[in-house]
């Protein structure tokens, strides 16, 4: 085959005499050497595929001139112009019996056994011509313009149907692999197939409703067996209480390039959900854009610090039973409630996000954990009224690294005990800043009526106070000071165990005087409780150093200690 993809001629290949002659002749000096030296019990068609091997690592370029040695090893001619002081035949005694080609190698067309000395009864065959003759017939110049089949060389002729087989062979092959490589493309882009949501009418002028067009977009991309996306482009969108629902073929992006903005009408306020995704594997929800929740329209309607049967407003974005998800490079402003809520959620990473409310907003949380496992939230900036991460009972495997909290209440574990069997483990928190927050890190359970339940294996480590609080804390007397019979109450005993729990290097300044409380149970008294390098100063108006506070708490401490004298 040439460079451009044509097949050459037997004129050509007739042209090329003297470098087809030097090559087979290389080859059948090592074929012959192979053969001299072959063990009992090896066969031909194993001797041919050792010559094979040695032809190539004797550093001959090109492929391996099978199909040419086939050819001309049959021809007395080749025989006679090859060796013309006619002793060749005894150094080619080795190769006078039958040879068997392994059709593993070389040209897949059968051909039969030979023996060379067969072919003496073969009429002679003339040397093909030669390369200036080529070239004369080919001009034109060089005699008649054309030839007869009859007069051309009988080796060029039998070469060439040699070639014209593996051609055919080769042209099947392409073709059977550009048909591949066209399936596997098809495939590609129906994986990659996504879907502009600009064709479902969307109104970006911060007052239509758009839910039922979001909801056709969603089903559709829903039903792609492929990638696909939601797009919500640059622009303002009003959007109501709104639950994307799954399953779906396959994983589907929910990207959010521009605003959407919930209701202010309180009839919207008695869902507890804006924007939720349930059942939902393989989610993405990213796009740098806004959840504009606008709270302000809702948070006087909050008594929930004074009713406990009140109905909680809506959360900004609900994760419910969604497994294998993103949420990355997204802003969450004024929610009414929670910014972000996972519920029964399995491998979630929350990162690059900004959750903000004003610090007096109430039960504004910045991200909610419950009964979830494999989560990790990292370099996100949590501002708002309520715990800047809250986790609740059920979480396993929770990890929350390099999040900036303030203003807010700082990371909590609980509460935990209002149900039997509650809990929280293997909790790490790591590298977090801390600034004008009410509590620093946090565990708490309920003092009054409290079930059975465990909190362990937490650490909280590498974390920096500025003017906080309570930077560390445990509160098993936890009761919300605004509750009717939250005095007597908080004089029960809190049955939830809380053990292997680890303070690591943990620095800064608290703005109360107690700058470390572990306030144990005296029913189920801390267990394993650790205190490592742990150096917080008091800057208060009070002066003077600051203190620690414990009861019922069992464990050790380790390096600096200040405040000291807890453990």
């Amino acid at each position: 085959m040439n460079k451009d993809g044509s097949y050459r001629t037997r004129d050509q290949l007739t042209s090329k005499w003297s470098h087809i002659n030097r090559k087979v002749r290389k080859f059948v000096g090592v074929y012959e050497e192979c053969a001299r030296s072959r063990r009992r019990g090896t066969n031909d068609a194993n001797v041919l595929r050792l010559a094979t091997t040695r032809y190539q690592d004797d550093g001959h370029q090109g492929k391996v001139p099978i199909d040419l040695w086939k050819i001309l090893s049959r021809s007395p001619k080749w025989q006679q112009l090859n060796n013309p002081d006619g002793g060749s035949s005894k150094k080619r005694s080795s190769v006078d019996a039958e040879v068997e080609v392994d059709e593993t190698i070389g040209s897949s067309d059968q051909m039969p056994p030979f023996n060379v000395a067969d072919s003496d009864d073969e009429d002679p065959i003339p040397r093909p011509i030669g390369r200036k003759k080529a070239k004369s017939i080919a001009s034109g110049s060089g005699g008649s313009g054309s030839v007869s089949v009859s007069s051309r060389d009988e080796i060029g002729q039998a070469m060439f149907e040699q070639l014209h087989v593996f051609n055919l062979r080769e042209e099947e092959r392409m073709k059977l692999k550009e048909k591949e490589m066209k399936r596997t493309d098809d495939l590609r882009a129906k994986n990659k197939r996504s879907r502009s949501r600009e064709a479902f009418d969307q109104i970006a002028d911060g007052v239509s409703e758009n839910s039922p067009a979001f909801l056709r977009a969603w089903e559709d991309a829903c039903r792609h067996p492929g990638k696909s996306r939601v797009i919500v482009p640059k622009g303002t969108f009003k959007i109501w209480s709104t639950t994307f629902v799954g399953p779906c073929l396959g994983p589907i992006s929910f990207v959010i390039e521009g605003v959407l903005r919930a209701p202010t009408h309180p009839s919207e306020f008695r869902s507890d959900t804006w924007l939720g995704f349930r059942y939902v594997d393989r989610l993405s929800v990213k796009g740098g854009g806004y959840l504009d929740g606008q709270g302000h329209a809702a948070w006087p309607f909050n008594d929930c610090s004074t009713n406990p049967n009140c109905f909680p407003l809506p959360v900004s974005l609900r994760l419910d039973f969604v497994r294998k998800a993103r949420i990355n490079h997204l802003r969450s402003i004024n929610s009414k409630n929670t910014h972000f809520s996972l519920f029964a959620c399995d491998k979630i990473q929350i990162s690059r996000v900004r959750l903000t409310a004003p610090g007096d907003s109430p039960n504004t949380d910045g991200i909610r954990i419950g009964a979830s496992t494999n989560v990790k939230i990292s370099h996100a900036t949590i501002q708002t009224g309520d715990d800047c991460v809250s986790i609740i009972t059920g979480s396993n495997n929770i990890r929350v690294n390099d999040v900036a909290c303030g203003p807010g209440h700082g990371i909590s574990i609980g509460s935990l005990g209002k149900s039997q069997g509650d809990f929280v483990s293997d909790v790490q928190v790591t590298n977090c800043t801390f600034v004008g927050t009410q509590n620093g890190v946090r565990i708490k359970t309920w003092a009054a009526d409290s079930m059975s339940s465990t909190v362990s294996n937490i650490f909280f480590g590498y974390i920096a106070m500025q003017n906080v609080n309570n930077p560390i804390i445990i509160d098993q007397v936890y009761c919300p000071g605004q509750l009717p019979d939250c005095y007597t109450l908080g004089k029960s005993l809190s049955r939830v165990q809380i053990k292997d729990v680890t303070f690591y290097n943990i620095w800064g300044s608290s703005a109360s005087k107690v700058a470390l409380a572990l306030k144990c149970s005296a029913l189920v008294p801390c267990q394993d409780i650790v205190l490592n390098k742990i150096d917080l100063s008091y800057n208060g108006q009070e002066g003077g150093p600051a203190i620690s506070e414990c009861s019922n708490v069992n464990g050790k401490s380790y390096g600096k200690q200040f405040p000291n004298g807890c453990l």
